[in-house]
């Protein structure tokens, strides 16, 4: 799919979302900060970015991003 679209945010995310549940964090945060390039308004893909920041022991980061995406996106499901 990144082939045909490269553009294709979802794809970025997902890949990150199965790179997270294997547990490596490093691959995981490359396709999150991928996919919050190609779509910055995404709640979800900043939910993501933050916790695989927690993961990687940044938990300032990811605690620093997860309260930026409450105040941006109050309606977001993870807020």
């Amino acid at each position: 799919m990144l082939k045909i679209k490269p553009d294709f945010f979802k794809a970025y995310q997902n890949f990150g979302i199965s790179w997270l549940f294997q547990e490596n964090h490093k691959e995981a945060l490359i396709y999150f900060r991928r996919a919050v390039l190609l779509a910055p308004n995404d709640s979800d893909i900043y939910a993501n970015l933050g916790i695989i920041h927690q993961k990687l022991g940044q938990a300032a980061l990811g605690t620093l991003i997860l309260n930026r995406m409450v105040k941006l996106y109050p309606e977001s499901q993870f807020a």
